[in-house]
């Protein structure tokens, strides 16, 4: 697989702190090779807190093991693992067990959920975070409470459920051994989420943000490009809008991504209270105009070199890929179809932009005013 063999031997960091250990310990070794393994879970029927708490609960009980990072996509959350390949088995031996365990220590349950309110008191802070996670929570038909106390309020019961539930089928698990990805069998995810709400909230700030939210079916390299037509840099689209000759905004993001149900749209502004009203309009504008095709052929063909380069970020990168990979794998598309994305790319045609957002569900509008 020509995109993915070249990833073999770097991990920069990793290696760095290898060699450190290393000449403090006197030994002339070579620094051993890393893995990467990326456990992903489906989770639409499981409400954000408890994923929160469930995937902290995982990092904990295996912090001895590897090093972990979490992270969440509309429709999967997942932890990604780097450890030294020689202690890949081990890894995954104790990943099996903490996936099939039955009961779980109320110490590290009680840590997991002491960090998961710290996670959505963060997002809380972060308004553009806090407004799309809203907007998924309304989409599969969950509350949009973000609070930080509701993971405080899980009981172990709960949790338990969830995790014998997921129990009863194996793990998802995405893994570079220092050679080579493979991919284990992932769960069919086809729930679509609805779309076209609005909703408005009291937010603590001297600003207004808004956040206009899609989800759009088709091809994955139209998604790509797509994300940098409309957030790629000062020269995006919705970046333009709303920074351009007159600014509205005092940040403007635009954001696509890939996940297990098509391609995820995110616009979102923050303004002064006064200014809000156009950069709404803007949006609104943007969004019917995609709807409609209106996007010119120069401003495609910069969008798609900028897809380019940013795979090829994505390739080079082993902990990014593997997540990709994982979400990859969720919408039901192998390695094969991954390892012919660059080819699909260049390939690509603005009919084909087009028809992806032809495809976009009702835009929702989610606004935080003070």
């Amino acid at each position: 697989m020509s995109a993915l063999r070249a990833l073999g031997s770097s991990f920069p960091l990793a290696i760095v702190i290898s060699l450190f250990v290393c000449l403090l310990s006197g030994e002339p070794r070579r620094p051993n090779s890393f893995a990467v393994l990326t456990l992903s879970v489906p989770s639409f029927d499981i409400p954000l807190p408890l994923q929160l708490v469930l995937a902290n609960c995982w990092r904990l009980s295996l912090s001895e093991k590897a090093v972990s990072y979490l992270w969440w996509n509309l429709g999967c959350f997942g932890l990604t693992f780097v450890t030294e390949t020689e202690n890949l088995d081990e890894l995954r031996e104790a990943i099996l067990q903490i996936w099939k365990q039955a009961d779980w220590d109320l110490l590290v349950f009680r840590q997991g959920k002491a960090f998961a309110s710290q996670k959505l008191n963060q997002w809380k802070r972060e308004p553009m975070e806090w407004l799309r996670w809203k907007a998924r929570a309304m989409a599969v038909g969950s509350r949009p409470n973000l609070s930080g106390d509701e993971p405080i309020r899980i009981s172990l019961e709960e949790m338990q459920k969830v995790a014998k539930n997921l129990a009863q089928r194996d793990p998802p698990i995405v893994l570079w051994d220092g050679n080579s990805w493979s991919i284990s069998p992932m769960p069919s995810i086809r729930r679509m989420p609805y779309s076209g709400f609005r909703l408005s909230f009291k937010f603590d700030s001297k600003r207004a943000h808004g956040l206009w939210w899609s989800v759009a079916k088709g091809k994955p390299e139209a998604a790509l490009v797509l994300g940098e037509l409309l957030g790629g840099g000062t020269g995006s689209k919705w970046f333009q809008l709303l920074r351009g000759d007159k600014p509205f905004a005092y940040h403007a993001v635009a954001q696509v991504q890939w996940t297990p149900i098509g391609a995820e749209l995110s616009l979102y502004a923050s303004t002064s209270v006064s200014d809000f009203k156009p950069a709404q309009q803007r949006a609104r504008q943007m969004l019917w105009g995609l709807k409609q095709g209106q996007i010119d052929e120069k401003e495609f063909e910069r969008a798609k070199q900028i897809a380019q380069l940013r795979l090829r970020q994505i390739e080079s990168d082993p902990l990014s890929l593997s997540r990709e990979l994982a979400v990859w794998a969720m919408s039901e598309r192998s390695l094969s179809e991954w390892e012919n994305l660059p080819a699909k790319l260049q390939s690509l045609t603005l009919g084909d932009l087009k028809a992806l957002c032809r495809s976009m569900l009702p835009f929702s509008e989610l606004l935080a005013i003070p």
